[in-house]
This record gives structure tokens, sequence and C-alpha cells, in this order.
């Protein structure tokens, strides 16, 4: 539950971050056959970024109980 109470505190702040990662022209999609067709498949740098800072900040916090993998 702490994690999910930390995504929501961010909530806003990922939400910009991910129209950033979406509008950046220097990160385009790409179509890719997902299983269910073909579909728009991109790379989230600044999302993905601003989450491991979240998991970072939460296993400080917590006793963690997972993958302490936290590329």
């Amino acid at each position: 539950m702490t994690l999910w109470r930390e995504i929501l505190h961010d909530f806003f702040k990922l939400w910009v971050l991910a129209e950033r990662d979406l509008l950046d022209e220097d990160n385009p999609y790409r179509l890719r056959n997902t299983g269910q067709g073909l579909n728009r498949v991109q790379s989230c740098p600044r999302v993905g970024r601003a989450m491991r800072e979240i998991v970072y900040r939460v296993q400080k916090k917590v006793q963690w109980v997972g993958s302490s993998d936290s590329r």
C-alpha cells in the first residue's frame, strides 16, 4: 500500500512526464506486433526514472519484500 500511496502522491508529476515522453520528437514510437495485433510501442525514460525514484523512496521507508533489483 505504501508504494501505491507514493505513486498516487506523484500522480500529476507522472502524468506530465508521460506526456513529455509521448510528445518527444527524439523518442518516436514503433509499430510492434504484441500478440494482440500491431500496437504503438514507445520507451518512457522520464516516467521510468521517476518510478525508480518512487520505488527507491518506498524501499527506504519500509522493510521491502520482493526484488531488490531497482534497475
